[in-house]
C-alpha cells in the first residue's frame, strides 16, 4: 500500500471509532436524563419549546468546557460536495446551541429544528480541525419522541418516512440530494457508517 493510502485508512478507522464514541455518548446522555425527566416519549420537541434541546435535556449528562450559538460555527462548515452550509437550519438558528467537549468534540443541538416529532443532533468528531466536512468529520444525527436516537437519513426520521431507510443502502447513496455521495450534501453519511457496521467500505465518498 502508497503512504497515502495508509493515512487515508487510518484517517477512516480513527473518524469510524469517534463517531461511535459520539453515538455512544449522546445515547448515554439520553437514558440519565429520561431518569430525571422520564422517557424520551414524553420529551417537548416540537416548535414551541420555550428552552432548547440542550439546555432541557443534555447540559447536566454530558462533560463540556464550552456552549456557543451555532451560528457562530456556520463559516467553518461545507456539504461532502464541497459548497457552503449556507441556509441550513442547524447552522442558522441563534437558539441551537454547539458544545465542546474535553476530548476534541464538538456537540450540536438543533432544538425543535423541524416538526414535532424530530430535532436534529450533530457532532464533529475533531472539533474545528480539517476537513469540516458533513460525512468526512461532521455527522447528523435524529432524535425523536417515537424513535429515540437515529441517523440522519434512517427511518426514525421524518416521521417514518424517510426517503433513505437504512434497510435500502442504494437510497442511502443515491436516493436524493442529502445523500451520501460527493454530488450531494452528505446528511446520509451517518446512515452509510452504520448500516456498514462502523466501517468506511470502499465505495464510500471520502
Amino acid at each position: 500500500m502508497t503512504l497515502p493510502s495508509v493515512v487515508g485508512n487510518y484517517q477512516k478507522k480513527a473518524t469510524a471509532t469517534r463517531l461511535k464514541k459520539a453515538y455512544t455518548i449522546l445515547n448515554q446522555a439520553i437514558q440519565s436524563s429520561e431518569f430525571d425527566n422520564a422517557s424520551i416519549k414524553y420529551w417537548n420537541l416540537n416548535n414551541n419549546s420555550k428552552k432548547n434541546l440542550w439546555e432541557i435535556y443534555f447540559k447536566k449528562y454530558i462533560k463540556y468546557y464550552e456552549v456557543g450559538s451555532t451560528p457562530e460555527l456556520v463559516e467553518y462548515y461545507t456539504w461532502l460536495n464541497g459548497t457552503r452550509v449556507t441556509g441550513d437550519g442547524i447552522f442558522t438558528n441563534y437558539n441551537n446551541r454547539y458544545v465542546k467537549t474535553s476530548d476534541g468534540m464538538i456537540f450540536i443541538f438543533a432544538g425543535g429544528h423541524v416538526n414535532s416529532y424530530n430535532n436534529y443532533l450533530g457532532v464533529d468528531v475533531n472539533g474545528l480541525q480539517k476537513p469540516n466536512q458533513l460525512g468526512k468529520d461532521l455527522f447528523y444525527f435524529v432524535l425523536s419522541n417515537n424513535y429515540g436516537l437515529r441517523a440522519y437519513g434512517d427511518d426514525g426520521m421524518d416521521g417514518g418516512k424517510s426517503t433513505a431507510l437504512m434497510s435500502d443502502r442504494n437510497n442511502i447513496i443515491n436516493g436524493n440530494s442529502n445523500s451520501c455521495n460527493i454530488t450531494s450534501r452528505g446528511h446520509y453519511c451517518t446512515a452509510l457508517i452504520m448500516f456498514d457496521n462502523w466501517e468506511f467500505k470502499d465505495d464510500y465518498p471520502w
